[in-house]
C-alpha cells in the first residue's frame, strides 16, 4: 500500500454492529462518517490514546498502527492480513483472537469510488469485551478466539 492509496473509509455499518467508540485516531482529514466519539483527523500516532479505540489505520503504515494498537491494549483494529508482516503476528498473539469475514469489504475513497483491497480483511478485538462485541455483532464471517484469550465461545 502507499501512502496516496491509504484514505480508505470503512462501511459505517461495521463499524456500527461493533458498538461505540471513545476514539478512532487514524480517521483520516476528510472521514465522512462519526466512527467514534472522539477522531483524530491527523497525528494520531503522536496524540494521547483514551478508552476503547476503533482504528482503521492507514496500512502504508501498518506496523507503526498495529504497535501503537498493542499497547493501547483496548479497542478493535481492521487490518489486512499477510502471514508475512511480523507485525501481523505480534498483533495475533496480543489480540489472541481475529475475526475473518466472509467476503472483502468494499471501503470507499474520498471520492467515493469503491475501492477493493486485494487481500481479506480481518478484525482483531484486545480485552474480553470487544471480543463479546464481535461475537454478537451479526457481521458475517467467523470469530477465532485462543483459548490463552478468553474463555468466550461465540
Amino acid at each position: 500500500m502507499s501512502k496516496e492509496s491509504d484514505e480508505c473509509y470503512t462501511p459505517i455499518e461495521i463499524i456500527r454492529a461493533l458498538g461505540e467508540f471513545d476514539l478512532d485516531p487514524a480517521c483520516g482529514p476528510r472521514c465522512p462518517n462519526e466512527t467514534a466519539r472522539l477522531m483524530y483527523r491527523k497525528d494520531g500516532l503522536e496524540r494521547k490514546w483514551r478508552g476503547r479505540v476503533w482504528l482503521n489505520p492507514p496500512y502504508s503504515e501498518a506496523k507503526a498502527w498495529s504497535e501503537r494498537f498493542v499497547q493501547h491494549g483496548n479497542g478493535i483494529i481492521l487490518l489486512f492480513w499477510s502471514r508475512d508482516n511480523q507485525w501481523s503476528k505480534r498483533l495475533l498473539r496480543a489480540a489472541g483472537a481475529f475475526f475473518l469475514f466472509d467476503q472483502r469489504i468494499n471501503f470507499r475513497k474520498p471520492d467515493g469510488k469503491v475501492f477493493h483491497l486485494p487481500y481479506h480483511s480481518l478484525l482483531f478485538p484486545i480485552g474480553k469485551a470487544n471480543i463479546e462485541s464481535i461475537a454478537r455483532s451479526g457481521l458475517r464471517g467467523q470469530l477465532l478466539v485462543s483459548h490463552h484469550a478468553s474463555r468466550i465461545t461465540p
